[in-house]
């Protein structure tokens, strides 16, 4: 989802940012001179702003991939969460980001592009640690079939939008709802805006400080695959996201109970893992793009069973990291005891680190964290469709025909 720079960087990036550094990040990329004279900077500043604006406002394909995956990076360190972890590295390298915007105000899109071209090194080292904490998972729900087009049109719209609202009321969100919908590539994809729980905060007015109670505007992102039958949320809590998609397929695919069925929410297993323990490591000869994929960091949990031979509660866990070699070695190494095969332990989540080769001086890292069954948390601005293949080769999706078929067999 939101694979289109100008959905969340353009206009305010280019308009916000002074010319100097916005001059010296094209300049990072060759290409850049065949699209925008970089010597309007020096004569015709306006013009200037308004040439990036043109060119990043294009067609993102047709950018150079290193400078899509600064403008994707900059973003990210930008948000709250990454802004936070960017100011945190600065103090340990022992430096003090001092760029002061107009009126006194430090802006976080610049402080991350200052940042990026003065001390590369901190800027990776704040992305890396970012990729580890990174929030913005996504719930997915499998359908139960595949191929069912939604019916997009305002009736639907508007009767998903009251429902929406209804869900939103009763958590105490209040009842403004906005929906929108595009389509990107092969899916359907809604914007919810809605309120957020009021918050009581302290404004100045007249050099005085003063309690006042607002809500602000939040976003849920719902986006559907046709093909695949499979619904994603982004931004909604778990108490909305089984109400909200049973709206969806409701009022968007006339199809009460959709995203309901046993394995709607079984999607994802470390099963391989655990099958081929100590000795499982992630194949990707498939993808001559990704150079290396790395285990960093692996959660083991100690469980009781019931007489069922069902899982009773968790124990307790013990969480292996290593950023050089692998969390699995590790964590083979300091509990040799586990043994999957007996239903005593399993694998709670694993954290990878995916190397992607782009074409420019280093490759991407994007961080993956798999925890069974229903959730896989990466940024997916980029490279969604080869870290889900990649996942999908080494078994760690689950194929819903595979298991029916295997239950019927049985």
């Amino acid at each position: 989802m939101a694979r289109n720079l100008k959905k969340f960087v353009n206009p305010q990036f280019s308009e916000t940012v002074p010319l100097e550094p916005l001059r010296r990040l094209l300049e990072r990329h060759p290409e850049t001179p065949s699209h925008v004279d970089l010597g309007l900077f020096d004569t015709d500043p306006n013009a200037a702003r308004r040439a990036v604006l043109d060119y990043l406002k294009g067609d993102a394909d047709t950018l150079p991939d290193e400078l899509v995956g600064d403008l994707h990076r900059i973003a990210e360190l930008a948000s709250r969460q990454g802004f936070e972890i960017l100011l945190q590295q600065c103090r340990r390298f022992g430096v003090a980001p001092a760029v002061q915007f107009k009126g006194g105000f430090q802006d976080p899109k610049e402080v991350a592009l200052r940042t990026l071209l003065d001390r590369p090194d901190i800027f990776d080292a704040a992305h890396k640690l970012l990729g580890l904490f990174q929030t913005t998972g996504i719930a997915e729900f499998a359908g139960l079939t595949e191929g069912v087009e939604p019916q997009v049109e305002p009736p639907g719209l508007e009767a998903f939008r009251n429902a929406a609202a209804a869900i939103f009321e009763a958590e105490l969100q209040g009842n403004y709802c906005m929906v929108e919908h595009y389509e990107d590539g092969p899916e359907t994809v809604l914007v919810v805006g809605h309120g957020a729980p009021i918050m009581l905060t302290t404004v100045v007015e007249e050099r005085k400080g003063l309690p006042k109670a607002i809500r602000t505007i939040e976003q849920a992102i719902l986006s559907y695959s046709a093909a695949g039958g499979r619904l994603k949320m982004a931004g909604v809590s778990r108490s909305k996201r089984v109400p909200l998609a049973e709206a969806f397929a409701t009022c968007l695919l006339d199809e009460s109970g959709f995203f309901r069925g046993p394995d709607a929410q079984n999607l994802y297993t470390l099963a391989p893992v655990e099958r081929a323990w100590p000795d499982f490591a992630f194949t990707h000869r498939f993808d001559a793009s990704i150079r290396k994929v790395q285990v960093v960091e692996a959660q083991v949990d100690r469980v009781s069973r019931d007489l069922f031979g069902e899982f009773d509660k968790l124990e307790w866990s013990f969480i292996a990291r290593d950023s050089k070699d692998s969390a699995l070695v590790r964590l083979h190494e300091a509990k040799p005891e586990i043994e999957f095969n007996t239903g005593d332990w399993r694998i709670g989540h694993l954290v990878l680190r995916v190397r992607i080769d782009t074409g420019g001086r280093e490759p991407a890292s994007v961080t993956v964290k798999v925890k069974p069954r229903a959730a896989v948390t990466f940024r997916r601005h980029r490279f969604e469709a080869q870290i889900m293949e990649l996942l999908r080769r080494n078994g760690i999706c689950c194929d819903r025909d595979t298991d029916r078929a295997a239950v019927a067999a049985e």
